[in-house]
């Protein structure tokens, strides 16, 4: 049991870790932050913004694919560039890591 408990962290940590690079790679840092507001929501504040819609996973992904813009009253003015051109497996792997971050305690 502990062998499988180990394998299912690991193999899920290093996604998240995969996940977080893939953002880092794309760009998403330069305006979003993990932990509050750059130019655009943190992560964690845009994940429990999610998950208060009916499906927060299909609600990323199509932000993440589609752009958006002036959605968020503090970022009213932003426009957030449309991902199109990452494959589908990698905008859902980006949106399963955000809305990860809504269980993480801020420091």
């Amino acid at each position: 049991m502990k062998k499988h408990l180990i394998l299912v962290v690991v193999l899920f940590g290093s996604t998240l870790f995969a996940s977080q690079e893939i953002a880092n790679e794309q760009g998403c840092m330069e305006c979003h932050a993990i932990y509050g507001a750059k130019l655009a929501p943190g992560f964690m504040g845009a994940s429990k913004h999610a998950l208060a819609t009916a499906n927060p996973k299909e609600y990323l992904v199509n932000i993440i694919k589609e752009g958006s813009s002036g959605t968020r009253r503090k970022f009213i003015d932003q426009v957030m560039p449309a991902y199109e051109h990452l494959d589908a497996k990698t905008i859902e792997e980006l949106a399963d890591w955000i809305l990860s971050l809504s269980s993480i305690k801020k420091r």
